[in-house]
C-alpha cells in the first residue's frame, strides 16, 4: 500500500476508535460489539508498529485511563451538594 493510503487508514482508525471510546466509556452506549472494537484496535496497533511515523498524537493506543462517564460526574456533583447541606 502507498504511504498516503496507510496514513489515511491510521487516521480513520484513530478517529473511529476514539468515537467508539466516547460512546462506550462516557455515554455508556456502545454501538459495536467488543470483538469488532478489539479488531479495529488490533489493526491500528499493527499499522502503528509498522509505520510509527504516522502515529497520531491522540492515538487511542497511547491513552492512559479516561474521563468518568457523564452520569458519574453528575452523580458526584449531587453527592457533593448533599454533603454540603448536612
Amino acid at each position: 500500500e502507498s504511504d498516503d493510503k496507510i496514513k489515511k487508514k491510521i487516521k480513520f482508525l484513530t478517529k473511529e476508535i476514539l468515537s467508539h471510546n466516547e460512546r462506550y466509556y462516557k455515554e455508556n452506549n456502545p454501538i459495536i460489539p467488543d470483538q469488532e472494537y478489539d479488531s479495529l484496535l488490533s489493526e491500528l496497533k499493527s499499522l502503528e508498529e509498522q509505520y510509527p511515523q504516522w502515529i497520531q498524537k491522540n492515538s487511542p493506543t497511547k491513552a492512559i485511563g479516561s474521563d468518568p462517564p457523564v452520569s458519574y460526574t453528575h452523580l458526584r456533583a449531587h453527592e457533593t451538594k448533599a454533603n454540603l447541606v448536612c
